[in-house]
């Protein structure tokens, strides 16, 4: 039983890991591309999973080497230094925690890749003291907090309610099947006891009607209930991260209250989740083949289910942020409907239009005072 719960754990940081440097190697260089950017600080909360006794390896080496090749890339490529912070949150007096701490400083000696921060505190001071951190800091600054629920035991509702401000983008990062196989079969031993406690954390999510409580829901419907959740009735936008077209053991969460970091968040997803993560240790480079080719998207029937009731532009690109869809993948798919005949556009006084009109999808026209257009699918009118 020992080795089957070790093998178990190791599982869980190889999922993570691989998953966390498949998505720092892509989102790294959208944020440093960014102008508005003056810092990016990276906070990583109780990740003392996989941690050997010498606080060699584990999920915080795997953020330090994604800042460090940041860091290379940005001197290879003679761009101007975006300042990087890396910040441990642990609990009060652990020694593995102590241990990863003073072996990231000793390789930061060597590459001097970014400022290092160690905070001991517990796990119900921890969100506290973070969300009065961000207060103080400027706008220009960006922050995201890296955070495996099943190393702590801080409650779901509890962090979200002190995360929902703009300063913050919040990866989540969740061993779902093993979470679903769990719901649907609660009395069996679970993978990790402390699964069993997350799960129960993540059913205080929702009200006890809820069809996330049926045992029917196949994976795909338990990852989509808990995407729907953790939106908090709209004052976040998610975005799920899998690694693979199929749903594989584990998945990234991703949050954000600003619309625009969720885009970016989007472009760093391997296109139409078509590309496996990486083994751990087998880093992707900053422009692989999976960023520079475009990708063309045929399938209309995600957008489709937007448009079976009539929408403006700003609510057809906010909508597709939450389903997953980049405003390029958005106007090709409106642009495909057009062409078939499918599709209706009228302008604000209900004039109907021939064209789409340029740039209506996207956060510039999302932010602007009224809509721009409307949008209805011709077999709803």
């Amino acid at each position: 039983m020992k080795k089957q719960l070790k093998n178990k754990g190791a599982q869980h940081l190889q999922h993570k890991m691989a998953l966390y440097e498949s998505f720092l190697f892509r989102y790294l260089p959208q944020l440093s591309s960014l102008s508005f950017i003056t810092r990016l600080n990276l906070f990583d909360l109780f990740s003392l999973h996989g941690l050997n006794r010498h606080g060699t390896q584990g999920t915080p080496f795997v953020i330090f080497n994604a800042l460090h090749k940041q860091r290379q890339h940005q001197l290879k490529q003679q761009q101007s230094l975006r300042p990087l912070t890396l910040t441990l949150l642990s609990p009060p007096a652990e020694p593995l925690a102590n241990g990863a701490f003073e072996a990231l400083q000793q390789a930061n000696l060597l590459s001097n890749s970014c400022r290092l921060n160690h905070w001991s505190v517990s796990a119900g001071e921890a969100l506290k003291k973070l969300a009065l951190h961000l207060q103080k800091m400027p706008a220009s600054e960006k922050n995201l907090l890296f955070f495996d629920l099943a190393d702590s035991s801080v409650k779901i509702p509890d962090a979200l309610r002190l995360l929902t401000g703009k300063k913050i983008e919040v990866i989540f990062f969740l061993p779902v099947k093993a979470l679903w196989q769990l719901h649907l079969h609660p009395h069996k031993d679970s993978p990790l006891p402390a699964y069993r406690s997350l799960k129960q954390s993540l059913d205080q999510l929702f009200p006890a009607e809820h069809p996330y409580f049926s045992d029917e829901i196949t994976v795909q419907d338990f990852c989509r209930y808990l995407k729907e959740a953790f939106r908090l009735e709209g004052r976040f936008y998610t975005a799920l991260e899998t690694g693979g077209e199929e749903l594989s053991e584990a998945a990234l969460l991703c949050l954000s209250a600003d619309a625009f970091m969720m885009e970016k968040m989007l472009q760093a997803f391997p296109p139409a989740q078509a590309n496996a993560a990486p083994p751990a240790g087998q880093q992707l480079g900053f422009f692989s083949s999976s960023m520079e080719e475009p990708v063309s998207y045929t399938d209309t029937s995600t957008l489709e289910a937007l448009l079976s009731k009539k929408v403006d532009n700003k609510q057809l690109y906010e909508e597709g942020l939450q389903a997953g869809l980049l405003p390029a993948r958005v106007m090709e798919g409106l642009q495909s409907l057009l062409e078939k005949g499918q599709l209706e556009i009228v302008d604000e006084k209900g004039k109907r239009l021939p064209t789409i009109p340029p740039n209506c999808i996207g956060f510039t026209a999302f932010k602007a005072g009224k809509p721009g257009c409307y949008f209805n699918l011709k077999e709803n009118i």
